[in-house]
This record gives C-alpha cells, structure tokens and sequence, in this order.
C-alpha cells in the first residue's frame, strides 16, 4: 500500500507550509494525511477503480490534494513537496521531525540561532542558548533534549505493526518454495514487542532454492550477505531481513535461540549447566550427545520446565514463577475505543458496527472536548450522535454498541464534558490529550481527581506516550494504581500500535494493584480493528489472564462489573 508514503509526504507538507508562516494549509494536510491512514483500501486501488473522483470522496481530501495523490501514483514524484524543501534551510526538514519541536519552533530557532540541523540544535542546547530564546526557557529545553533522544531511537527501531505485515508475507512466501516444510519468526517479532530492528526467520529446508527465492524477492534492495544456510537483505520497507535455514533436529533449539530474549536464553544456560548440560542454538547437550533440540517443547521439558510462552520471555521472573493461562483473541467478546465520522474517525457508526463482528460489543467513544484536529463532538451535536448509535442498534443484529465518549482531562483534572452528557453514556473514557509535561505530584492528581468523577469508566492510553514518538507522562504509578482500584475506575491496554498503552511492566503492576482493564483498538478506520490481535499480544507480555480484561466479559456481565 502507498498510502502511508502519502500520508508522510502530506504530514511533511503540513511542517512546511507552517514553517514557511502560510495559513490554513497545515491543518488542512495533517487532516488529509490521517484520513488517508485511516483507509481500509490501498489509494492506489482506488484510483484505478474510481479515478480521481474517487480520491475526493476520501473525507478531507479536496480537488488539490486529490491531484497531488493522482501525480504520485502515476508519476511516483510530487512537485510541490519537491519546491517547499528547497524553500527551506538544509537540514530545516528534519529539525522539524524532532518530537516535541514542530515547525513553529523550529523556524524561531533557525531565525535566532541560525539552527538548522539536528547536530547545531543539540550543540545550542548544550550551551543553554535555546532556554535564553522568548518562548521557550529551562523546561521546553529540557522537553526538546528528550525529543532528541526519541528522534534518534526512531532512527534505530520500526513499530512491529508497520513491518509485521511485510514479516508474515515473506513467511507465506517462503512457505511455497518447494523443499522448504516450516518457516517461522523469530526475535522481537515473534515476542511481539512493539518495536522492532530488524525481522529474523527460520526454516527447514532441504533445498538451496529457499535461500536463492529469498534473496531474489522483489521487494529487496540489496543482499547484504548470502550463504548456503544463511542470508541477510534490506528491502524497499527499510528493514534488514535475516534467515537462516536450520536441521530438523536441531529446529527447536535454534527457535529457541533466536527468539530471545537475550535475558531470557542467559537464565535457561544457567539452569542448564546446574544439571550438568549444555544449551546452544543447536540443541542441548549431556556432553557431546544431544537431548533435546527437535522442539522447543522438549527442550523446556529435559529443563524441568514448562513450555514458556514467547510474549513472555524477557526475563522477568518468567522461569521461577507460576505460568498465568494467557487470554487468547478468542477470549475477547469487545473493542472498548473506536472513532467515526462524528470525529476524527473515517467511517460511520454502523460501518465500524458491521465491520466489527463476530465481536458482540463495542463501544463508539468519539472525541468530546478541545481538540481541534480530532473534530470533537460538542453538546449541540451530541444529540445526533446519540441517534446514530441508537439507529445503528435497532437495524443490526448479532452485535450492541454502547454510547461512548473520550473525554479531555484538563490541567486540574476535571473532566472536559458536561454532567448532562456524562450521564446519557453507557461507557466514558477519559484522557490526557494536552499539558504532557507537568511534574510527578501535579500529574498523579490531576488524574486520580479524573478518576473520582462518577461516570468516568476507564482511563484512556493512560501514560499518553506515543512509541517512537512522544515519552509517556510521568505520575506515581503506585499511587494512581491504588486510587484506580479505589475508585473502581478500569485503565486501559490501548491496542493501536502507536500506543501501546498501558506497557507490558504496567499491566503487571496494574494486575498486582487489582485494578480492571479493558481493551481498546482506537480505531478510526475498519481496518484498524484488526489491531485488536496486537492489544492482546501486549496483555499477555503483560501476564494478563482472561478474567483481569473487562472485554472478555459477557455484555450483561460487563454492565454490571464497570464502575
């Protein structure tokens, strides 16, 4: 799909034109660039089928941007993202990618201090010159370091949702080369962490041929190296690509192995050489004769051990502790977040119902406050939003939506939504959305004064961080934790890759405190909920078990166990 290559060139745009002091055209793109984002079908396929007018009917996407879109896919070039980088400085470009920076700032710093690269903006704050600038002092240098350190991980590691998809369609691939009888992730894909350096792959292979098809891929720019039993690539996505072909007998092992963690391998040595044996990626050994190493089963079996679940191998106390019964997909009956048109989302309310099956619930929590971008439902429009959700109930079958809203918390922890509304909800998320960078103390009030307000159901993505993006909010965890459990007031494992949140630390801490989750895709596009799969992932990195997730209750059961 093209459409995240638009997107970044339209979200590019959008820094520029601020950049340059125009007028209403920033806002304008980053609309156009998440509503492209948020499309369940390729641009591409769109325009063949439907043309340009086709592109129009896309929510935000107007005659100029339509035509843009158009001159991409035809020509793989746009002329005027071409023209407004050479209106600006060298390097102004990726000074503007810096989380927590933007455009506005970075033309102050470029004007005043002649910033211009990443290099000249860490040297200013070093010298403490951008804290003496009007408009920014102490704290927003210390915010704009931190973006820093964010802007160079983001160089080093890809969310796992953006190159899963690429990972399973090298897999399906290699699975038809004849010879080849298992291929498998491996590394942080297969853990499900929510980043990712590069994708490892395993097979069994009695054939070269496996090596020569992976390497002659099409989607592959340049072969790093090439072996009989293994080969490193980068492809056009951007990521190094590993496989490596390994004996039947020996397969367990080398999954084993390479799945990691690093941590996690480091404690299984030790437990193996407490019994007089050895482990490497070939298998296990007494001596020279191997014991284990066909399955990983096996292997964690001649360990006196139970078969460990790869979300769980980080080594976090995962080989002395008693093994949870991790939920499963099919455990989860809701989606407990998603967006339509009446916000920031791209599709209606009875559109995401439909999609959303075979789920027997959800909930439509569309934006309510001050967030200009995220189009927010207000109180003139609540009424008609309320409609939308009740017609949908009447016609469909097999599927309920309950009423929902996410809220703004504001500074003092107020909730940004009139009682009259609040009281209308079957379900209310509340959520940081503003003011991210307030001390400890201000911050663990701000959101248990949130949580003791009566209709509030769960707190939203409730660190706030954006991966790879913006670092989480920082509060007592202990504190807002307890006060959770207090108040009866559930927290939420927002499922949408960029979010993650809470974190697989947090779920434990969470689950320890006795606090209720619940689920959430944050879905503003059908194709969204399929990110679902990812939040579960992360609730078992988590340790979490059916029975501490809200969503995989029965609805009846559900309207009675919510605050």
């Amino acid at each position: 799909m093209i459409n995240k290559a638009i997107a970044q060139l339209f979200y590019d745009m959008a820094d520029m034109f601020e950049f340059l002091g125009v007028e209403w055209k920033p806002q304008a793109y980053r609309r156009g660039a998440q509503n492209i984002l948020g499309l369940g079908k390729d641009l591409g396929a769109i325009y063949e089928e439907e043309g340009i007018r086709g592109l129009k009917a896309i929510p935000g996407i107007g005659e100029a941007m339509a035509s843009k879109i158009e001159e991409y896919i035809t020509t793989g070039k746009l002329k005027t993202y071409q023209k407004l980088r050479k209106k600006l400085p060298k390097g102004v470009v990726e000074l503007m990618d810096v989380p927590g920076l933007g455009a506005k700032k970075a033309a102050i710093l470029h004007k005043k201090l002649k910033v211009g690269t990443v290099a000249q903006l860490r040297k200013a704050i070093k010298q403490h010159k951008v804290a003496k600038l009007e408009g920014f002092g102490p704290k927003s240098e210390a915010n704009i370091l931190k973006g820093l350190d964010i802007f160079k991980r983001k160089g080093e590691r890809v969310l796992m949702a953006t190159v899963r998809p690429l990972a399973d369609s090298m897999v399906a691939r290699l699975q038809k080369v004849k010879g080849v009888t298992r291929v498998d992730l491996a590394g942080s894909m297969r853990r499900w962490r929510p980043t990712v350096k590069d994708i490892d792959i395993l097979c069994i292979s009695d054939s070269s041929k496996v090596i020569e098809a992976f390497c002659g891929m099409s989607n592959v720019k340049e072969v790093i190296a090439q072996g009989k039993t293994k080969a490193s690539v980068f492809v056009e996505e951007g990521v190094e690509v590993d496989l490596r072909v390994v004996p039947k007998e020996s397969y367990g092992a080398a999954l084993n192995y390479f799945t990691g963690s690093k941590e996690h391998n480091i404690s299984l040595r030790k437990i193996a050489i407490q019994k007089g044996l050895k482990l490497n990626e070939y298998g296990l050994f007494s001596k020279t004769r191997a014991v284990a190493g066909k399955t990983e089963k096996e292997l964690y079996r001649k360990l006196g051990l139970p078969y460990i679940e790869p979300e769980l191998r980080e080594g976090h106390g995962e080989l002395t502790t008693h093994q949870p019964k991790l939920v499963t997909l099919q455990d989860v009956k809701a989606d407990l977040q998603m967006h339509t048109t009446f916000s920031d989302g791209n599709y209606s309310v009875a559109d995401m119902a439909k999609a959303a099956k075979p789920l027997k619930y959800i909930a439509i929590t569309d934006h309510y406050g001050r967030i200009p971008i995220a189009n927010p439902v207000n109180k003139r429009r609540f009424a008609k939003y309320s409609k939308a959700i009740d017609e949908a109930n009447k016609k469909l079958r097999g599927i309920m939506v309950l009423k929902g809203l996410e809220v703004d918390i504001d500074k003092e922890g107020n909730v940004e939504c009139e009682p009259s509304i609040l009281k209308q909800l079957d379900y209310c998320l509340a959520a940081v959305h503003r003011a991210f960078t307030m001390d400890k103390k201000a911050m663990t009030k701000r959101l248990c004064n949130a949580m003791d307000n009566e209709y509030v159901t769960a707190l939203a993505h409730p660190t706030g961080k954006v991966v790879l993006e913006r670092d989480p909010i920082v509060f007592d965890t202990k504190k807002v934790f307890a006060h959770a459990a207090k108040t009866q007031t559930a927290l939420e494992i927002n499922a949408h890759p960029s979010r993650t949140d809470l974190g697989a630390s947090m779920i434990q801490e969470a689950i320890a405190h006795k606090v209720k989750l619940t689920m959430g895709t944050d879905s503003h596009s059908t194709e969204h909920l399929r990110y679902l799969e990812y939040g579960v992932r992360n609730a078992r990195r988590g340790w979490a078990e059916k029975k501490h997730i809200l969503n995989c209750l029965s609805l009846r059961q559900f309207m009675k166990a919510k605050k």
